[in-house]
């Protein structure tokens, strides 16, 4: 009947989980993985029973069903990094570039105004002998040489 079938098949899961989950895990080295793989095992050797031939043992089925879907899901693994991998390749970085051009141009404008706002709050006194004279001998309105100006210029 299908619920002895059930049974003995629970009986099996309990007897083989351990082992199906750690050869799972010892080709993964991911628990988690691992632990769905050996589900998934399980899944197939059901729906496989009826192809059971007993010429071996059990276990030794059950760990080539293991060995077979855990190689088969880290090659469909590897396929899919591959292909994101070149997916990633044809992305176009001109995007990327683009946006951090246009990122650090409007830091630089915005620095450009705040610069500009931070001059017009210099009385004019001070502010007509720096912006048109850059190299003379000496600033006598405020009373700095022109090595001074031009060091202070730089910032």
């Amino acid at each position: 009947t299908q619920e002895g079938n059930q049974e003995a098949f629970a009986s099996l899961v309990k007897k083989y989980k351990t082992k199906v989950f750690n050869l799972a895990w010892s080709l993964t080295r991911d628990r988690e993985t691992a632990d769905d793989l050996a589900q998934e095992v399980f899944i197939k050797a059901y729906f496989a029973l009826p192809t059971f031939q007993f010429k071996s043992e059990f276990g030794t089925w059950l760990y080539r069903i293991t060995v077979n879907h855990v190689k088969d899901y880290l090659r469909k693994k590897s396929r899919m990094s591959k292909m994101l991998f070149e997916k990633m390749k044809e992305m176009p970085l001109v995007q990327e570039n683009e946006i951090i051009k246009k990122e650090k141009e409007q830091i630089i404008e915005q620095r450009k105004k705040f610069v500009h706002q931070c001059l017009q709050t210099i009385p004019e006194k001070y502010y007509q002998p720096y912006s048109g004279r850059k190299k003379a001998k000496s600033y006598p309105p405020l009373s700095l040489h022109s090595e001074t100006i031009s060091k202070k210029g730089k910032y």
